[in-house]
């Protein structure tokens, strides 16, 4: 579990809650025990409790200063990794290249895989997402 604080103006406290599967978190959720825990949280002003299953890389696109994923559609995900994946790969494979020279194939694609998924996941997707955002936002939270 990790608890988001609040920051800057926002008052909400969000709570994410990861499973190993969906099958655990359908017995989360029927369970007697999660039943008894928002039975006793009934006292606390809640203005709505949210259940949201983030399935692959929907959780990677959010915005600075926000706490909770755009979740965009699965095509849209699709387009944008593609359109910050090729550049980079096709930059490291010139950049890595000599380096990587005389290698066997499968060192050398772990190689630029341990450089390139560190790169996407903290700088170029975060950048496309922050570019991109009114595009990958859902109608409902526009």
């Amino acid at each position: 579990t990790t608890i988001v604080r609040p920051s800057g103006n926002r008052r909400e406290y969000v709570a994410i809650i990861h499973f190993e599967d969906p099958e655990r978190l359908s017995r989360w959720l029927d369970s007697d025990e999660r039943a008894d825990w928002l039975q006793r949280l009934e006292a606390i002003p809640v203005e709505f409790e949210e259940v949201r299953a983030l399935t692959g890389l929907e959780s990677c696109f959010v915005l600075p200063g926000e706490s909770k994923p755009l979740t965009p559609p699965r095509y849209k995900t699709a387009i944008l990794v593609f359109t910050g994946l090729y550049p980079l790969v096709l930059t490291l494979g010139y950049l890595l290249e000599p380096a990587l020279r005389g290698l066997p194939r499968p060192v050398g694609v772990f190689l630029s895989l341990t450089v390139s998924v560190p790169l996407m996941v903290y700088f170029v997707l975060p950048g496309l997402t922050r570019l991109f955002h009114r595009w990958l936002q859902s109608e409902s939270r526009r």
